[in-house]
């Protein structure tokens, strides 16, 4: 039996303490005053199209704004016609069940064919762009991939189910983002990992961590839910970059001094024991 101090005890964690750390709204303050901040990045990922905005006043964080690089409403009417196909016909592959890499590759050619027996005036650059979308929005991963394909940034996170994602990218630190995933999407990231790593994701195993490891990036994922995530889902997202940094390249990035590399140096051609200890990130 459920007494009832218990259920203001629960109420009252719900409100002060969940509800208090959720992400707030300054993110939709941001959208709404967009044109009021100041552009300092722009450039392109994938099919995607980056804006970096500084955000006096409110906070140091700065706001990385993404979205799809086409502007005409009729191309996002044909993403969204197109992946319509692959939902009536899921397992158009030859596979059943592909890997990521397969999956997206088949249905990006997929895709092309597609749009070039509906959509002769369409450029080569145009149909690329427009079936890499069509392939990520068949698999309910439209709003996530940018991240995915953007080298500069290093982590994602994203602390409950109802807030936005934010980043640390190499240049800006810190940044918040104009994108929330919607149920559809963390539903199929999940089922995706899953899938990709064999391993359970329930209420009996509230905990999943592997590597998603492509042509097009390289990730660590975690993913915790109910009951070990109380607000619903926590996401964390740690990209592995495909090419090593080498020592040169570490003490130009500031990471390493002159001085550390040399010590470094020293201990790895005398085989001595190295201990790597600090904060993520």
């Amino acid at each position: 039996m459920i007494h009832m101090h218990q259920l203001t005890q629960d109420k009252v964690y719900r409100t002060r303490i969940v509800i208090r750390n959720l992400p707030n709204h300054r993110q939709q303050v941001h959208l709404r005053n967009l044109k009021l901040y100041r552009l300092v990045e722009t450039y392109k990922t994938g099919p995607y199209k980056v804006r970096i905005y500084e955000t006096p006043g409110q906070t140091s964080e700065l706001l990385y704004f993404v979205r799809p690089d086409i502007h005409a409403l009729q191309l996002k009417q044909v993403i969204e016609e197109k992946a319509q196909t692959f939902w009536r016909n899921p397992h158009s592959s030859n596979e059943l069940f592909p890997t990521f890499q397969e999956l997206v590759e088949t249905r990006i050619d997929e895709a092309k064919a597609l749009l070039k027996t509906g959509n002769p005036a369409l450029s080569e650059v145009e149909t690329h762009i427009l079936a890499q979308l069509i392939a990520y929005r068949s698999m309910n991963l439209m709003k996530t991939m940018p991240f995915l394909l953007d080298e500069n940034v290093d982590e994602i996170f994203l602390d409950n189910p109802h807030g936005f994602l934010y980043v640390d990218h190499r240049n800006w630190g810190r940044c918040l983002t104009n994108v929330q995933l919607p149920k559809n999407e963390i539903s199929a990231l999940k089922t995706r990992l899953r899938a990709e790593s064999g391993l359970r994701l329930d209420a009996m195993s509230p905990s999943l961590k592997t590597e998603l490891l492509t042509k097009e990036f390289q990730a660590r994922f975690s993913i915790d839910i109910p009951p070990l995530s109380v607000d619903g889902l926590h996401l964390d997202i740690r990209k592995l970059r495909r090419k090593y940094f080498t020592i040169p390249e570490l003490i130009s990035n500031g990471t390493l001094t002159s001085k550390a590399a040399a010590y470094l140096y020293f201990c790895l051609i005398r085989k001595r024991n190295i201990t790597v200890i600090g904060e993520p990130g």
